[in-house]
């Protein structure tokens, strides 16, 4: 079968790879139009040295890409393969893989320079990345859930009366830690994090609203348990009892951002890259109302169950917003509330 001649270049044109040519002197002799794209390069390129085209350039962050270019050029190699970035005009950095082979010199036998063949791996990296990171947050929370279980079973083999509120500030302690370790070996971001101020003001008001309207309903509860059940709250409680303690107050504060920071930057976060899109959310929301369950299994059943609960209906809010500061003024206003209509002691 002959081939046209007009065939292998076309070839080249309209591969997804780009494609880059030089001969044994480092000159430009071939590129098709995906590398003029990739390296921000024109067709002015072609005869003259890669040298000219890309080292007066100021981008340090170049440096190991052009690295692989020489080392594929000078050094006496059949194959260079390897991964490097590359940060364009815009600054935009992207992840390549580089491959390159020798030309064979029909005369001698000799290089006559080489080929490089650069795909861009940079949604695929940015996909590894992110899973990556997801799994160092989720062995980090599981190991921090396994650890209070550790720590309730000690408790409980060696007959140790402990306020359960010790508890809780044994929880926040380790959730707190565990923040420090993922900060110092990931590379997520604050706002990745949910820990975002950016239009805070719009999260702040529809939370402010949900907040307000369920602790209506929760009123509406006890009126109507009042009526049934008379016997349900214990006697000489006010509806609304104001009196649970400045403390409790400001260090109810700082449990729920703690524990918000536990369940949706942690749990919810790292379950949500793991997972394809079309499920993520669905598993993100009943995997992480589960766990910060097992986080309050020392308050007793029902408590242990209202917070599974709690984080399942606020699992929209924060999708929504992406933000932690929303649902933990609803965790705030909602566990009071709950609070001092005697819900919760």
């Amino acid at each position: 079968m002959e081939y046209n001649s007009e065939l292998i270049p076309r070839i080249l044109r309209d591969i997804d790879d780009s494609v880059l040519a030089l001969d044994e002197r480092g000159r430009i002799i071939y590129m098709n139009p995906q590398c003029r794209s990739l390296l921000d390069l024109n067709d002015v390129a072609i005869g003259r040295t890669y040298a000219e085209m890309f080292f007066d350039e100021q981008k340090k962050e170049n440096d190991g890409f052009h690295q692989f270019v020489i080392d594929a050029v000078y050094h006496k190699e059949k194959t260079h393969s390897g991964s490097v970035t590359f940060t364009d005009k815009s600054n935009k950095t992207k992840h390549l893989r580089v491959t390159s082979s020798f030309l064979k010199n029909e005369e001698n036998d000799e290089s006559g320079g080489v080929v490089l063949v650069l795909s861009d791996i940079t949604e695929t990296e940015i996909l590894r990345k992110k899973r990556y990171d997801a799994s160092i947050v989720f062995t980090c929370v599981t190991a921090c859930v396994c650890l209070y279980l550790l720590v309730l079973a000690t408790i409980e083999f060696l007959q140790m009366d402990v306020p359960t509120k010790a508890l809780t500030q044994v929880i926040n302690a380790m959730v707190f830690i565990f923040g420090i370790v993922i900060y110092y070996n990931t590379k997520l971001t604050f706002d990745e994090l949910g820990l975002k101020f950016k239009n805070i003001t719009k999260t702040i008001v529809s939370s402010v609203a949900i907040s307000l309207g369920v602790v209506m309903l929760l009123m509406a509860a006890k009126f109507a348990l009042l009526q049934i059940v008379p016997d349900f709250f214990a006697p000489d409680v006010p509806f609304w009892n104001w009196n649970i303690g400045l403390y409790s107050w400001f260090s109810y504060i700082f449990t729920c951002i703690i524990q918000e920071f536990l369940a949706r930057s942690l749990i919810y976060g790292s379950i949500k890259k793991m997972f394809d899109e079309k499920n993520s959310i669905i598993a993100a929301i009943l995997l992480s109302s589960l766990l910060f369950g097992a986080v309050h299994i020392a308050h007793g059943f029902m408590y242990m169950m209202a917070a599974m609960i709690l984080l399942g209906a606020l699992g929209g809010v924060y999708e929504k917003h992406q933000n932690i500061w929303g649902v933990t003024l609803i965790h705030f206003v909602l566990g009071q509330a709950a609070c001092c209509l005697g819900f919760l002691s």
